[in-house]
C-alpha cells in the first residue's frame, strides 16, 4: 500500500507565489522528503549550518529538528512575514538566523570565523549554481566539514570530475570546483530526487551530493591527497583560487602564459623545477601539480 506523504507548510501556504525563474525557486513540497535527505547527513551537535534559499523552509524545518544552529539566507522577501512566523520559536531561541538578503552579497569568512567546522546545506538555485560554489569554496574553504547541496547531474559531475590520468576524466568539466573538491573532501555520495519532489515541478531531476572531509560513505581516494601547505592561510588560499581562476578561464593556453602579470621566466623555472614541461596547460595538470605552482608563486611573492 501507498504511503501517503505529509505536505510541508511551505509548499501549501504557497501554492499561489509568484515563483521566480531567475532565483530558481522550486520548493520541496514533502516533509518526508526533507527529513530523508537531513537523516543522510552526519550533522553533530552544535554544528553550524548554512542554507541558502529557505523557499518555503521544509529543509530548514528538517534541519531544525537536529541539534544544530542555522544560517539561512533567503533573496525573496514576499517570503518573509511566512517564514518568520513560521520559524518565530526557532528564531527567538537563536537556533536560527534568517536574512532576506542576496546569499553573493554575505561575508561568510567573518561570519563563520569563530567555528572550526561549518555544514552547507542547500538546495541552490540552478542559474546560479557555479556563483554560488565559488563562492562557499572562496570564503570558507577548509572550514567547509560537509557539502550538502541539491543540483542538476551536470553540476555535480563538474565538481566530481577526476583529474588527468584517472578514469573519467573529462576536460571540459575539469577546472576550478573540481580541484577544490579534491583537495578538501575525502568521501562522496550522491542520491537522485524525483522532480516530482518539487512545486514547481523543474524540468529534469536533481540529485543531492553529500561530501565530508572524513572518510565515509562512497570513498575516494582520488578526491583527497595531503598538503604539505596548511591552506588554513587565508592569504594563500585567496592567492590560489585567484590563480586557478586565471589558470581555467585560459584552458587552452600553454599556463606559462595565463598570467599576463609574472614573468614568463618566474612560471617557466617552477615548471622545470616540478618536472612538468614548459607547453603544460592548467587543464592537464593534477590539484596537487596546481597547488605545488601556486605555493611556488605565492612564495615568490610574499618572500
Amino acid at each position: 500500500m501507498k504511503q501517503n506523504k505529509t505536505p510541508d507548510a511551505g509548499y501549501l501556504a504557497n501554492l499561489a507565489h509568484n515563483f521566480r525563474k531567475s532565483w530558481g525557486q522550486n520548493f520541496l513540497r514533502y516533509c518526508e522528503d526533507a527529513g530523508k535527505l537531513v537523516d543522510k547527513i552526519d550533522l553533530t551537535d552544535n554544528m553550524a549550518v548554512l542554507e541558502i534559499g529557505v523557499g518555503g523552509g521544509a529543509l530548514t524545518a528538517a534541519l531544525l529538528k537536529r541539534n544544530v544552529t542555522v544560517y539561512a539566507y533567503e533573496i525573496d522577501k514576499t517570503l518573509e512575514t511566512f517564514l518568520n512566523l513560521r520559524f518565530a520559536e526557532s528564531l527567538a531561541q537563536g537556533r536560527l538566523h534568517l536574512s532576506f538578503t542576496d546569499a553573493l552579497a554575505a561575508d561568510w569568512t567573518q561570519l563563520f570565523a569563530r567555528f572550526e567546522k561549518v555544514a552547507v546545506v542547500s538546495n541552490l538555485p540552478y542559474s546560479l549554481t557555479r556563483e554560488l560554489i565559488n563562492k562557499i569554496y572562496r570564503e570558507l574553504g577548509e572550514k567547509i566539514g560537509i557539502l550538502a547541496l541539491m543540483l542538476q547531474k551536470e553540476a555535480i559531475n563538474r565538481l566530481l570530475c577526476p583529474p588527468p590520468g584517472r578514469t573519467n576524466y573529462q576536460a571540459k568539466l575539469y577546472g576550478l570546483q573540481a580541484v577544490i573538491t579534491q583537495m578538501l573532501f575525502r568521501s562522496a555520495e550522491r542520491y537522485k530526487i524525483s522532480r516530482q519532489a518539487f512545486f514547481p515541478v523543474p524540468h529534469v531531476d536533481n540529485e543531492f551530493l553529500i561530501m565530508t572531509t572524513e572518510k565515509g560513505g562512497e570513498e575516494k581516494s582520488d578526491i583527497y591527497f595531503p598538503r604539505q601547505n596548511s591552506i588554513r592561510d587565508q592569504k594563500l588560499w585567496l592567492y590560489f583560487i585567484d590563480f586557478l581562476q586565471t589558470a581555467f578561464q585560459n584552458r587552452r593556453k600553454q599556463i606559462r602564459n595565463c598570467f599576463s602579470t609574472l614573468p614568463n621566466e618566474q612560471l617557466s623555472a617552477i615548471l622545470l623545477k616540478a618536472g612538468l614541461p614548459l607547453t603544460v596547460r592548467a587543464e592537464e595538470l593534477t590539484p596537487q601539480e596546481l597547488w605545488q605552482i601556486a605555493c611556488e608563486l605565492f612564495e615568490a611573492k610574499n618572500g
